[in-house]
């Protein structure tokens, strides 16, 4: 027989471990995400091309510029237009096969 407030206790528990899951975001690796590093060749509107590969970009691109001197990391965020031909990047795909996230590496 279960005790008198075992079972809401019980249920509670799993109540939040059920909402801590919808906050909690798994990651990069468990959603498909892949990284290649490389040198930009080109660059069209919305076609980024490395090491003569052509990868679409995504919409909402993150662009991020790291310092080869420092290392940090600028604070805001890049934007496409940021990115040259030649430019050292390492960039993350996501499962459709588009770039969402372009790290640029640059000397500062």
């Amino acid at each position: 027989m279960i005790a008198k407030g075992a079972a809401p206790v019980g249920f509670l528990l799993i109540l939040a471990v059920l909402v801590q899951g919808l906050f909690t975001a798994p990651p990069c690796a468990a959603q498909g995400h892949r990284f290649l590093n490389g040198r930009v060749e080109a660059l069209e509107p919305q076609t980024l091309v490395i090491d003569g590969n052509e990868f679409p970009i995504h919409p909402h691109c993150q662009v991020f510029i790291q310092s080869r001197v420092s290392g940090a990391i600028q604070e805001d965020p890049g934007e496409i237009k940021d990115l040259r031909v030649r430019d050292q990047v390492t960039i993350r795909i996501n499962p459709e096969g588009s770039v969402d996230q372009i790290l640029i590496e640059r000397y500062h």
